[in-house]
């Protein structure tokens, strides 16, 4: 029977070691960029929503101000041929004879009011501000 004895055992402890270290570095530089790109995408859909608000609320603008015939309340801009109501923290807007309703996008606070030659649209959507002042004029 043959005894096999390590003169070096400490040799081993060290590279054992070292293995692990690599490993363990390997995993947390893996993590490390799977959340970086978890949040990288969350940054760029946040910026694809703000941008489609933008330009919803820009389209409105436009058209409250090329139309002469604006009726505004607390919840709806009544248009000569759409109207945009405010329901259930819903912009809606209503066209084709006011039949269908079609919805634009959710929000958390919402502000409508006119003075004598403007229109104000506020919007609170998740923490972000969203305003429009349009010139009747």
């Amino acid at each position: 029977m043959k005894t096999y004895t390590y003169r070096n055992k400490g040799v081993i402890l060290i590279e054992y070691f070292i293995v692990t270290l690599i490993f363990f570095t390997f995993l947390v530089i893996c993590s490390v960029f799977l959340k970086r790109s978890y949040f990288t995408r969350n940054d760029i859909n946040k910026d694809i929503s703000s941008y489609e608000i933008n330009k919803v609320l820009d389209k409105i603008a436009y058209m409250v101000v090329i139309d002469n015939n604006v009726e505004v309340t607390s919840n709806s801009i009544v248009l000569d041929d759409v109207v945009l109501k405010l329901e259930n923290k819903v912009l809606k807007v209503y066209s084709n004879k006011y039949r269908q309703a079609d919805k634009l996008f959710s929000f958390d606070r919402s502000n409508i009011f006119k003075t004598e030659n403007k229109v104000s649209i506020e919007f609170e959507i998740k923490g972000k501000k969203y305003n429009r002042v349009m010139s009747l004029k």
